[in-house]
């Protein structure tokens, strides 16, 4: 797994980027729902992402019986983080529902395309 802490590293950091500009465009231009849907759904993607990767790192060293268990659990977090996001995302006003989920979908979008890249090279 090693051979993805690159991609990864570089999708969190242009995550990170959108994210900052996703609350520049709301605090000083377009104050609308998508854009601070945009950043809560970028916000939560990235933190998933975050937590996949290091569980994907820590993998390794959990005996081989237990580590679909461990996968799983890691999987039902993420999930319920990002059930809560579009939830707060229906129920909420000011947050736009298509703008948290196109946030929500920024990372893994940048992350294929980082390991295409990458695996292109060589």
């Amino acid at each position: 797994m090693r051979e993805l802490d690159v991609p990864l590293t570089k999708t969190l950091r242009i995550a990170g980027f959108l994210l900052i500009m996703f609350l520049v465009l709301y605090v000083f231009g377009y104050r609308s729902g998508l854009s601070l849907g945009a950043a809560v759904g970028t916000a939560v993607s990235i933190w998933s992402g975050y937590f996949l990767g290091a569980r994907m790192k820590r993998v390794s060293e959990v005996p081989a019986s237990q580590a679909f268990a461990f996968m799983l659990a890691g999987f039902f977090l993420r999930f319920g983080l990002v059930v809560l996001a579009l939830y707060m995302a229906f129920r909420l006003p000011w947050l736009d529902l298509p703008g948290v989920a196109l946030g929500i979908f920024t990372v893994p979008v940048i992350f294929i395309s980082q390991v295409v890249k990458m695996n292109r090279k060589g």
